[in-house]
């Protein structure tokens, strides 16, 4: 019984439905170099950005982002079948992390993204959004 509990207790790697603007529970993905983590989005603040862009059928789309998004580290568990973390091929069960350390991010219209408040803007990387991915790149 205890198996089936902790099973329950894994999230989601991918929201299927995510359109595009970050809500309370979104899966995110923090980059750093060219490693990334899990996370989730835990407050969206109060006030949104237009963000207006072409999809590519040539559609004009409209966006409400919100201004700032504070995301939370999630835990990961190497899968059994693949438990060395340092191979191409590395498979995670994602956990939440209540305790986890946290980070604000700010939607930047002209890059189209979120990037952490103080990285520095053009340079940084991105936030991904409506999913979550652990990769622990073997080169370095």
């Amino acid at each position: 019984m205890a198996e089936e509990t902790e099973a329950e207790a894994f999230l989601p790697e991918r929201d299927e439905g995510f359109a595009g603007v970050p809500y309370v529970g979104c899966p995110a993905t923090i980059p750093v170099g060219s490693d990334s983590y899990p996370g989730t989005v835990v407050d969206t603040g109060r006030t949104t950005v237009r963000y207006q862009f072409l999809d590519r059928d040539g559609n004009t789309v409209v966006l409400n982002m919100p201004r700032t998004i504070t995301v939370r580290d999630d835990e990961y568990r190497g899968v059994k079948d693949f438990s060395n973390a340092y191979t191409e091929a590395q498979r995670y069960q994602y956990l939440a992390f209540p305790e986890g350390p946290t980070s604000k991010w700010s939607w930047r219209p002209r890059l189209g993204r979120y990037v952490q408040v103080g990285s520095g803007g053009r340079r940084s990387q991105g936030l991904g959004l409506g999913f979550r991915r652990a990769y622990r790149d073997p080169h370095f």
